[in-house]
């Protein structure tokens, strides 16, 4: 499905009306002062704001799509470093499309611009903070299967625990996939092609009764056009 005429022209007039609150400082970083000036706008209007290290999310309770709006990371990254994520995320969901593996993503899409600023909307599917400890577990019993023997011997539960969380953090991009959505080479192969390396619990949600990748730009990478020039 792709958003509807009404859809888009109602995100672009959350952005338009957002910028008197000072959506364009946010966007250069100052995002908690932009909540705090744009808290009575957010509850009349039955919005609500998130943001991780690269995007800020404009989640409209009356939609079937969320905003995404890509901060302005360019006085933090060497010129040859991504700095666009959300343009990054749609390059990457085409290139899943192209590869039959969209299942596995959340859509995306550029709807237009605001003053310069670049708006997309995703398919909004359902986050909250059960989604997320599911698959952190999820995680958790894919390291302890890997080496049940190592993390039977641990008997403080606490110490068992650390330890299961230390392995979480050293999974792999491959890894996490297989612990999610099982086996399946191919999507493994293509987050690791494309530079999906931020698939840590929190980007991820159920679309209907299956778990996709929410936030699949990747981090910290190179961008596309050095990715131009390699190719």
């Amino acid at each position: 499905m792709r958003p509807i005429e009404y859809e888009i022209e109602r995100a672009l007039n959350i952005v338009r009306e957002l910028l008197p609150y000072g959506l364009k400082e946010a966007i250069a970083g100052c995002f908690n002062n932009f909540c705090d000036d744009a808290v009575g706008y957010a509850i009349e209007n039955h919005i609500r704001f998130a943001c991780g290290a690269s995007k800020i999310v404009i989640i409209d309770e009356e939609s079937d799509w969320v905003t995404k709006i890509s901060f302005d990371c360019s006085a933090e990254m060497d010129e040859d470093m991504e700095v666009d994520y959300c343009k990054r995320e749609l390059y990457n969901y085409e290139k899943a499309c192209e590869e039959g593996l969209d299942k596995y993503f959340a859509e995306i899409y550029k709807v237009g611009e605001v003053e310069g600023i670049e708006v997309y909307l995703q398919e909004k599917v359902r986050v909250d903070e059960g989604v997320e400890d599911e698959v952190n577990e999820l995680f958790r019993q894919y390291v302890y299967a890997g080496d049940e023997d190592y993390y039977d011997e641990i008997e403080d539960e606490d110490e068992r625990n650390c330890a299961l969380d230390d392995g979480v953090c050293d999974m792999d991009a491959g890894e996490k996939i297989d612990a999610i959505f099982g086996f399946n080479e191919k999507l493994i192969t293509f987050v690791e092609n494309y530079d999906i390396n931020d698939l840590h619990a929190g980007n991820y949600g159920y679309r209907g009764g299956e778990l996709v990748i929410i936030d699949f730009s990747g981090y910290n990478v190179y961008s596309l056009e050095e990715r131009a020039k390699e190719t």
